[in-house]
């Protein structure tokens, strides 16, 4: 875990917050892919869903040679 220091947007004070900054990996196999979205000289955009928590998004496919 990063930590990170960032300046303080929520109080009136030039004090600095600590925030800790968690890396997390995003994988395919998390996902169930139902449609495309969109095409594009770079990729796909399909909407997907994660397979546990059942929420939607939508994830750009792009193509490995660019």
């Amino acid at each position: 875990m990063k930590e990170t220091i960032v300046p303080s947007v929520f109080k009136k004070s030039s004090m600095a917050v600590r925030v800790d900054v968690v890396e997390t990996r995003v994988e395919k196999a998390l996902f169930s892919y139902l449609y495309i979205i969109g095409k594009g000289g770079f990729g796909k955009v399909w909407k997907v869903e994660h397979k546990k928590t059942k929420n939607q998004y939508a994830m750009k496919e792009m193509l490995k040679s660019m």
